[in-house]
């Protein structure tokens, strides 16, 4: 094992981004300029990864039933973050009743003002919920500020949802944020995420 040394400790501020239209992480490529092919998630505050590791205890019995061994299960693996930008893609991926306010393909005006509307509430005798996230599924890049020195977090699959109980703050005394929580499930090929450095991970 190598020796501690304190140049190693790090703070790890960086930016999202996610693959354009499906959780397919071939969109990404890291020899490319930032975004890597990607979209960007508007300002990231803040990021929290949870490797989420569940292990189940080995009782043995001839000891009174005290754990002598530990079996790894699974991962359920979960990335928070706090936006601070109001930005047209986060909001078109992360909520489920939205007017949007651009052909993406045309660049024509959907709305008045050319910005996505987000909504709630539906018609009476329409179901009122119940939507699936299967059609938002994608890829996700944590893209850390110091790119040459510090680790890459890719999610192969994540589910995207806005962080239940998130509130946005409206007032002249703090900046208008939002919670959102990207929930990891392993990608058709089994894979959850890689952390490491840009060169060692492949997409």
């Amino acid at each position: 094992m190598a020796a501690a040394a304190p140049n190693n400790m790090r703070r790890l501020k960086g930016k999202l981004v996610v693959s354009k239209d499906s959780e397919d992480a071939s969109d990404f490529d890291l020899t490319a300029a930032y975004p890597y092919g990607g979209v960007e998630l508007g300002l990231c505050r803040a990021a929290a990864f949870v490797w989420g590791i569940r292990y189940a205890p080995i009782q043995a019995e001839e000891f009174g039933g005290v754990a002598t061994e530990y079996m790894y299960l699974s991962q359920q693996a979960v990335l928070s973050a706090v936006l601070r930008e109001y930005d047209d893609d986060m909001v078109r991926l992360l909520f489920h009743g939205i007017a949007d306010g651009m052909n993406q393909s045309t660049g024509a005006k959907k709305t008045v003002s050319g910005k996505p509307v987000i909504k709630a509430g539906q018609a009476i005798g329409q179901n009122p919920g119940q939507l699936a996230t299967a059609a938002r599924h994608r890829a996700l890049l944590f893209v850390p500020d110091d790119a040459d020195n510090h680790e890459f977090l890719l999610l192969y699959n994540v589910l995207p949802m806005v962080q239940e109980g998130s509130d946005m703050k409206m007032t002249a005394a703090d900046w208008a944020e939002m919670g959102v929580v990207f929930q990891a499930i392993p990608n058709s090929a089994g894979k959850i995420y890689e952390f490491g450095r840009i060169t060692d991970i492949p997409v």
